[in-house]
Formats: C-alpha cells, sequence, structure tokens
C-alpha cells in the first residue's frame, strides 16, 4: 500500500495536472460564452504582385559603358566598381567608381555613353602601392596593389572612405625580417559635388597586415548592416595562419571606424581573452570578395580554394561573431589529414562548392536587387577568374544555375546606387546584365504602390478585400510619425501561435504600414508606406515613398532623407525623415528578433474596433483565433501576457518602461542580436541579467567623469538615458530615429531614479540582494543557495512568514516554489526552508497543507506557457508535458546563482 506520503504527492500531483490542463486549454473553459466574432465575415485575400519564386529567363551580358576604352589599355587591371552610398539623386546623374590595381580610383558618371573624356582620377596613390607599374618583380606583384574600397555610411556628411592597399616594406611600420610587404588600410576624405579629394587626402591608418609571401592577401572592404567595417584577408600564403586566432591573417576582420585608437568594437569574439582583438570570423583561405545582400544584411563570402575545391560561405544577418569556416583543417567538404569532420558542429560548411579541375578561383559576388534582369532578383551571383561562368543561385534551387559566360578574367562584381549589378574585368571590361526574355516565375517588386494588388483604390488608401487592420500595444517610436498597420494573409493558410515567442507566418505573408506625418494642426504628410514580405528565401523589406500629390507611391531603391516644412506649436520650422532601404528593415526586423516583431502575442493583446468589417471591438488575439488566422483557438485572452503602453501612467512603471525596451531595443540587444555591447532588453530578462545596471558604458561617454550605462538612482549619469535623449543621429537609441521621445525618456528617468528599489536598504538593489526584504549587508549565504542566511527558515524558526510557501522568496508563490517544495517532499530532505514552510525541520504532509492553501488563496490564476526552455527559464513546471509560469505584478527573479528547475 502506498505511504501517506505518496499519497499526498500524487493527489498534489493530480491536482496540478488538471490545473494545467484547465489552464492550458482555456478555451475550453468558456465554451457556452457565445461571442460573435468579429471576422467571421472577413473574405480570402486574393493576393498581390510581389515575387515570391524567382525563375532564371534568359539573361544577357552586356558591356556597360562600351564608349570607354579601358580594355586598350594595359596599364589597367580593373579589380572594383562600386558606387556612394544612398539613393541616387533624382535632380543629377550618380557617379560609379572603379579601381585599378596599379593604386588610382576612377569616377564617371553612370549612364551608358560615357566616354574617356567623362572619367577622371578621384584618388591617386600609384606612388604609394607596390603596384606601381606591370614592370615591378614579380615576388613585389603577386596578388598585391589597391585591392579594396568602401565609402562610409555617411559619406555624403563626412566625406570618409576607406581603401586597403599594398605598401613596400620600408615604409611598413612592420620591422620583421623577410617582410615583403604589408597590407594597409587607410581613411581619406573627400568633399564638394562631387566629391573631390584635395591635397593628400589626409589619410589616416587604421590597420597594417604584414605579408612575407606574395599571394593572399584577401582584400574585400564593406560595410556591414550593423554599420562596421569589415576586411577580408587571406592568409598570407602560410595555411595555418587561418586557424591562429591570435594571427589576423586568413580571416573576416571587423572594425569601428568611430572608435579610435585601435578602431576595435568591444563586442569582437575575441576581445579580453586569447585572439587577435580584430577578427570576427576565421578559418579562411584566401577571401577576395565577400558582400552584404543590400535586402536582407546576409553576408557571403567567395574563398578560393587550394587544390581541389573553390567554395561559396554564407551567414545569415546578425550571426555573432567566432565563426570558424574550417581553412585549413578542411578544403570545402575535403579532409586535409584526416582532420575535417563534415558533422562538426564547430565549423561553418560552405553553401557551395565546386571543382578546380577547369577552374582557377571563385569571384563572390552579389545578391542582385536591380531591375534591368527581374528574373534573377534576390538571387546570388559569383563567377571564376579562369572559367569565366556566371552562376546563379537560390538556396530553393537544387543547384546553381550557369547564367552563360562572362568578360574574360572576372576580377569582381560591384553595385551602382539602382542595386543594379556589373562584373568587372582584369583586362578592363565592365559587364551588367539584363533579361533577354522575361521568366515566368519571378520579378522585382513593384515599382508603384498602386501595383502592388494591396490596396483597391492607392489614392483613397482603400486597402484590398482580405487585408486586415490591426493594432499594437507598444508601438516603435517613428520621430511622431501616426501609423496604420494591414496585414495580408495568403488565402488558406494560418499563423503559427506562440504564447510568449516569435509566431510563424506563411510564405506570401505581407505586413504593410503606413506613415504620416503632422505638419499643422491637424494637418497630415503621407510620408510612405513600407511592405514587409516573406519570400520563400526569407523576409524582405520594401519602401514605397508618397509623390507631392499624395497620389501614389513610388519603391525606393534605398535609404533617402527629407525635410518638411511644419507649422506646430513648439516645434521647429522642419523635421528630416529618414526612409529606410531595404538592408535598414532587415536592421530592425532581425533574425535574433524573430523578424517580425508586431504580429506576436504581447502586442496584438488589445482590443480593436472591428466596425469597419461588420464586427464590433473585440480582443484582436480572440478575433484572430475565431476568424481562422491562426493555428490555436483562443476564447480569453486575458491568460496571456500583454505588453504596457510607456504613456500609460496608471500601470506599473516596470512594465511600461520594459515594455518599451522590447518593442523598441530587444530586436538588437539580445543575444545573437547585431548590437554591441551585450545587453540585453528582452521583456523577460531579469533585470541582474540584462548587463544594464552599474554596468561601465563602452561606447561613447557623453563627457561623464565614470559613465555607466544605468546609474541607479541617477539618470542623468545613465548613458542609456543621455542616448534616448540625444538628437544626433550617431548617438542616439534606437538608431534611424532623430527625435527625443519625451514620454519615454521621461519614464526611464523616473525608472532608473526610483524604481531600482533597495527595500531593506542594505546597500545592494533588489535585483541582486539575496535577500531583499531583509537587510544583509554582508550577503551571508552559509548553504551557498543563493538565499541570504536571514531569509532562510533555520533563521526565523517559529516566525511565521510573509508567504510561507514562497520558498524561493520571490514575492510571490508559483511554478518555481512548487519544484522546491516537491524536490524535498519527495526526498524528505530539510533544506534550509526549501520546502520546509512551517520551518520545523522537516518537510512532510504539513508542508502540504501550507502549500496548498498559499497556492489556491493567495496567487493569481495560472497563465499558460509554451512547454519550452523558455518556459523552464521563466520559472515553469513541468506536468505532464505542460508549463506553467505565473505572471505577477513583480515578474519572477531567479535569485542570484540559481536557475530555475523544471523538474517536478
Amino acid at each position: 500500500m502506498p505511504s501517506s506520503r505518496t499519497q499526498a504527492l500524487g493527489r498534489r500531483l493530480r491536482t496540478l495536472s488538471v490545473l494545467a490542463l484547465i489552464a492550458g486549454c482555456a478555451v475550453l473553459a468558456r465554451p457556452a460564452l457565445a461571442q460573435t466574432c468579429s471576422l467571421d465575415g472577413l473574405p480570402d485575400f486574393a493576393g498581390h504582385n510581389f515575387p515570391l519564386a524567382p525563375e532564371v529567363g534568359d539573361i544577357s551580358v552586356s558591356q556597360a559603358f562600351p564608349g570607354l576604352d579601358f580594355d586598350s589599355d594595359p596599364r589597367r587591371q580593373l579589380v572594383l566598381l562600386l558606387a556612394e552610398p544612398g539613393p541616387p539623386d533624382p535632380e543629377t546623374l550618380d557617379h560609379v567608381y572603379v579601381l585599378d590595381r596599379n593604386g588610382e580610383v576612377l569616377r564617371f558618371e553612370n549612364r551608358q555613353d560615357v566616354t574617356p573624356g567623362d572619367v577622371d582620377v578621384f584618388l591617386d596613390i600609384v606612388s604609394k602601392t607596390v603596384l606601381a607599374s606591370p614592370t615591378a618583380p614579380d615576388a613585389a606583384k603577386g596578388e598585391s596593389g589597391l585591392l579594396g574600397m568602401a565609402f562610409d555610411p555617411d559619406f555624403a556628411s563626412n566625406g570618409y572612405f576607406y581603401v586597403f592597399y599594398s605598401v613596400p616594406p620600408e615604409n611598413c611600420q612592420d620591422s620583421s625580417p623577410n617582410l615583403l610587404l604589408c597590407n594597409r588600410l587607410e581613411r581619406y576624405e573627400a568633399f564638394g559635388d562631387p566629391p573631390v579629394v584635395s591635397g593628400n587626402g589626409n589619410p589616416v591608418t587604421l590597420l597594417e597586415v604584414p605579408q612575407f609571401e606574395q599571394a593572399h592577401n584577401g582584400g574585400g572592404l564593406a560595410f556591414g548592416p550593423d554599420g562596421l567595417l569589415y576586411l577580408s584577408v587571406g592568409d598570407g600564403g602560410r595555411q595555418d595562419n587561418a586557424q591562429d586566432t591570435s594571427d589576423m591573417r586568413g580571416s573576416l576582420l571587423r572594425l569601428d571606424p568611430q572608435a579610435p585608437p585601435d578602431y576595435i568594437p568591444e563586442d569582437n569574439p575575441f576581445v579580453g581573452q586569447a585572439g587577435a582583438d580584430e577578427i570576427f570570423h576565421y578559418g579562411l583561405r584566401n577571401p577576395w570578395r565577400f558582400s552584404f545582400d543590400r535586402g536582407t544584411g546576409d553576408l557571403w563570402i567567395g574563398d578560393v580554394g587550394a587544390g581541389d575545391w573553390e567554395e561559396i560561405d554564407y551567414l545569415p544577418a546578425g550571426t555573432p561573431g567566432g565563426v570558424n569556416f574550417g581553412w585549413a583543417i578542411c578544403e570545402g567538404f575535403r579532409s586535409n589529414d584526416g582532420v575535417c569532420n563534415a558533422n562538426d558542429p564547430d565549423l561553418e560548411f560552405p553553401v557551395i562548392v565546386y571543382d578546380r579541375g577547369a577552374s582557377g578561383a571563385v569571384i563572390g559576388g552579389n545578391v542582385y536587387r536591380g531591375t534591368r534582369a527581374p528574373s534573377i532578383y534576390g538571387l546570388y551571383l559569383y563567377s571564376d577568374f579562369v572559367m569565366r561562368t556566371i552562376w546563379a543561385w537560390d538556396p530553393s534551387f537544387p543547384a546553381p544555375v550557369a547564367l552563360g559566360n562572362g568578360p574574360s578574367q572576372p576580377s569582381s562584381f560591384g553595385e551602382d546606387q539602382h542595386g543594379e549589378l556589373y562584373v568587372v574585368s582584369h583586362r578592363g571590361t565592365i559587364n551588367f546584365f539584363a533579361d533577354a526574355s522575361p521568366g515566368s516565375g519571378g520579378g522585382p517588386p513593384p515599382m508603384q504602390l498602386s501595383q502592388t494588388g494591396l490596396f483597391d483604390d492607392t489614392e483613397t488608401l482603400t486597402p484590398a478585400a482580405g487585408m486586415l487592420e490591426y493594432t499594437v500595444n507598444t508601438p516603435l517610436w517613428s520621430d511622431r510619425a501616426a501609423k496604420t498597420r494591414w496585414l495580408a494573409l495568403p488565402a488558406g493558410t494560418t499563423i503559427g501561435f506562440s504564447a510568449t515567442g516569435e509566431w510563424t507566418y506563411p510564405v506570401g505573408t505581407a505586413f504593410v504600414k503606413h506613415f504620416e506625418l503632422e505638419v499643422a494642426p491637424g494637418v497630415f504628410r503621407r510620408l510612405e508606406t513600407r511592405v514587409f514580405l516573406h519570400q520563400q528565401s526569407g523576409w524582405v523589406g520594401f519602401s514605397y515613398r508618397w509623390n507631392a500629390d499624395e497620389t501614389d507611391a513610388v519603391l525606393l531603391p534605398g535609404a533617402l532623407d527629407e525635410d518638411f516644412d511644419l507649422s506646430l506649436p513648439g516645434l521647429p520650422a522642419s523635421q528630416t525623415w529618414g526612409y529606410p532601404g531595404p538592408a535598414d528593415c532587415l536592421g530592425c526586423h532581425s533574425d535574433a528578433g524573430g523578424r517580425v516583431l508586431g504580429g506576436r502575442t504581447r502586442q496584438l493583446n488589445a482590443d480593436f474596433d472591428y466596425t469597419a468589417y461588420g464586427g464590433s471591438v473585440q480582443n484582436q488575439l480572440e478575433a484572430w483565433a475565431c476568424g481562422g488566422l491562426l493555428d490555436t483557438p483562443i476564447a480569453d485572452a486575458s491568460v496571456y501576457g500583454a505588453y504596457t503602453p510607456v504613456e500609460q501612467s496608471g500601470e506599473p512603471l516596470d512594465d511600461r518602461v520594459r515594455s518599451y525596451f522590447a518593442t523598441n531595443c530587444e530586436f538588437c540587444h539580445q543575444p545573437g542580436g547585431t548590437a554591441p555591447g551585450g545587453i540585453d532588453f528582452r521583456f523577460d530578462t531579469a533585470l541582474g541579467q540584462m548587463n544594464l545596471v552599474s554596468v561601465p558604458a563602452t561606447q561613447g561617454d557623453f563627457g561623464l567623469p565614470n559613465p555607466l550605462r544605468v546609474d541607479p538612482g541617477d539618470h542623468m549619469s545613465s548613458i542609456l538615458w543621455h542616448r534616448m535623449s540625444s538628437t544626433d543621429p550617431s548617438l542616439r537609441m534606437a538608431a534611424g530615429t532623430r527625435l527625443e521621445d519625451t514620454v519615454a525618456t521621461s519614464a526611464v528617468a523616473a525608472w532608473i531614479d526610483g524604481n531600482l528599489d533597495d527595500s531593506d536598504g542594505d546597500g545592494h538593489l533588489d535585483f541582486e540582494d539575496n535577500c531583499p526584504d531583509v537587510s544583509n549587508a554582508g550577503q551571508q549565504d552559509a548553504d551557498g543557495d543563493g538565499i541570504g542566511d536571514v531569509c532562510e527558515c533555520s533563521y526565523v524558526s517559529g516566525q511565521p512568514l510573509v508567504n510561507d510557501a514562497d520558498f524561493d522568496r520571490d514575492g510571490g508563490v508559483g511554478g518555481a516554489d512548487y519544484t522546491i517544495w516537491a524536490d524535498h517532499y519527495m526526498t524528505a530532505v530539510a533544506g534550509f526552508g526549501e520546502g520546509d514552510a512551517n520551518c520545523d525541520g522537516f518537510v512532510d504532509d504539513a508542508d502540504e497543507t501550507i502549500w496548498d492553501a498559499n497556492y489556491e488563496s493567495n496567487v493569481p490564476p495560472p497563465i499558460p506557457f509554451a512547454a519550452t526552455a523558455a518556459g523552464a527559464a521563466a520559472g515553469g513546471v513541468g506536468l505532464a508535458g505542460v508549463t506553467l509560469a505565473w505572471v505577477r505584478r513583480r515578474r519572477y527573479r531567479a535569485a542570484p546563482g540559481r536557475t530555475p528547475s523544471a523538474s517536478g
């Protein structure tokens, strides 16, 4: 016969299992509440006109500038074409820049009829470059010369651009014996319209890489979606360098040009540990060219092979640093000396390999985002220096598709301001791509909003049938703009619901957000309408800028700033609006953040007026569920969490501020996010785990003597508050905005000054205090369990506790407490109060009675929470496949040194 202890435990488990089932299946608890579904009559969305699966048609590779004769000049060896950052000026022709390996940067207008007389020399560093002429000794030439160039994202205002080139040994900073040359990264300045390099261009050296062999210098240079400068460096002809993280060679470096003197981003993977601080990724042989997809921010690397395989490497946007691409352990998937293992989780293997039998060197390219060749839109193009075949690839294709032959000795691909893609040849030719015959399944996005199929009447902004308007609890701050949101869900599909995580949306889903700016009292100017689209290869963003008549909007190829006159009391006479480019969209809609930011539970758990749909006011979660949009039935949305608007003064300040952080900061500032500093702004992260409070600032000091990210009790000494208050775009948080959100900064100031509590006055903030309600200045903890001695039962024996079953002393009774009690109840171990609710030194049936009384009468009802690792980390209890978490006024905070258990 079971013991009374076993029987009691069985009763308790059965009770909690029933509670879990009731909580987890709340839809069954209210079947009789026949609420009318406001979306019963929502028609299917007929579909939009955006491409989802590009299909390659016949591509022509044509001479881009037939009037130029670089190919007739034997001195020329072209290595790159690029353009100034930003969209083209509609009033003037944009320019393209071409690098000659000998040490010149040439510039001319981006038009097909350009002639040699239209070409000017933008930069001349021939006298400083190793490859000064074709007669230079072969040992000195090798793969040297002017190798790469990149414009600063703020080139229009600061005039900065960067070049990577080879310097003779007598001019190198390194004086090692047998030094053949060094490769130098320098910053130059150019000003004017068009920009001109005056004098010597005020060069500033950011980095030098010594080379002792003639091969494998790398030379790719580009700014990433995080605004930092990336540089590819080969292994220098010595393959062991690539796996030696103390050596910069064989790596992709990442630098912050705004952080002299060493220009090192503080979140590079080897900062503060063994390894060169400049390295971001490593294990590369000769990454001659790499690129960031301007549409998604994804990274593509062409790494030149050795004896057997050429390879293309790929990483999605937001991938943290420290990736090892495998050379020289592996070449492609081939093992060197039997060490390479294709299943090794510590190595990143290529997405494309091809045999070196008839090839010579892979030429990494770009994802095509232009309009001349619609059938290859969204495909990655690359080539080979010897074979010269142009290939196109998409992850949905079974294999790369050969588009035909490019020019002889192709050296690089390059983009102009329109997203058109060019291939440049060492022989001096420049070619571009166009559709010879249109494909049937692909194409670029529609050029006008009226062509997208999203609106029945664009001028009146009447959405197409089936488009669903919605709202969010805490909108992203957008410099005063008023916003309207719609969802276009493909017919016959549903959304994958998650209580706390990201939702999943089918391919073809489009989110539409429309922006208007108040320019006079009650007068609004249409700015842009953004579309966030789920294509087969992932999410991509488009922005349509409204014309002056506000009758239609035109697709923007890249970022753009525009000034608007204002006539509003208390505001300046004008305001600058920043339109994002496609890559900017993916900067906020990050991979780490889950891409879709507004379409999830805590944002949508709010009422909406569905009168326009034939319904009434109803909670959005409930309406979407009963309308068939979700894969999960929801009858009572109140059991789910919701963000709290920062302006809602009657609600707890902590909830308002943390909700604002989650909406405006979390997508970049979280593990795997693109922002530096290691801050974690996710809503459920305990305050002490955010890497925020009392942590020294690492990015600027605002003139403060000892700046902290958050200085408890003093917002004026807190860098976070200063960044939120600043109107300097280079300093502001969040990036991309220009105006202060005064409601938010006021709330954050109050939160810093008064809500980071020290309840017991012992000098330890509650979030880090092992006994927050009783003074314990020395933080004594005899048994090392994370609960201070003064909070343990052995120190308060015989005294009634505030919450007799609050074993973890977090201020509430919930799932973590049941785990503590059940573990000790089953093993009959007295644990200094852990499960000993009456402090008699035993964990027995009397403690179960106390637990039952506390649990059933003194806590809020349980909330269903996904049975995931996230649930366990939030203090949930795994029972019968159901994980519970209890939501209180104060969110659960694990005691320092303790990880809530999911056992029970």
